[in-house]
């Protein structure tokens, strides 16, 4: 495999690592679902640049673990922020909602 030197620009504020899956729920509906954005809310609201732009890509397992990657970065996030993830989003089958929490950026 090669690397690219195509230079990928990140924005400020782009998300590099975060937390929170969330705990299994098997009211969730499994299945592959892609461009999920959420609601974002925490540290960055209060300087007037809310986090914006995540997306993710998040598998949903029969015991409704949910396993999520990012897709699209964003930008403006902060450490400590929250993307709150409605279960609609999921399947709608009826699980708690998820909470990821941005721990780098």
């Amino acid at each position: 495999p090669r690397l690219s030197n195509v230079f990928l620009p990140l924005g400020i504020g782009a998300i590099s690592t975060f937390t929170g899956a969330g705990t299994a729920d098997a009211s969730r509906t499994p299945g592959t679902y892609s461009g999920i954005t959420g609601t974002t809310s925490g540290p960055s609201a209060t300087t007037g640049q809310s986090g914006n732009g995540a997306s993710f890509e998040a598998v949903v397992l029969a015991n409704g673990v949910c396993d999520f990657d990012i897709i699209t970065r964003g930008q403006d996030y902060v450490i400590g922020d929250t993307i709150s993830i409605l279960d609609s989003s999921l399947g709608g089958g009826g699980g708690a909602d998820i909470t990821i929490t941005v721990t780098a950026t």
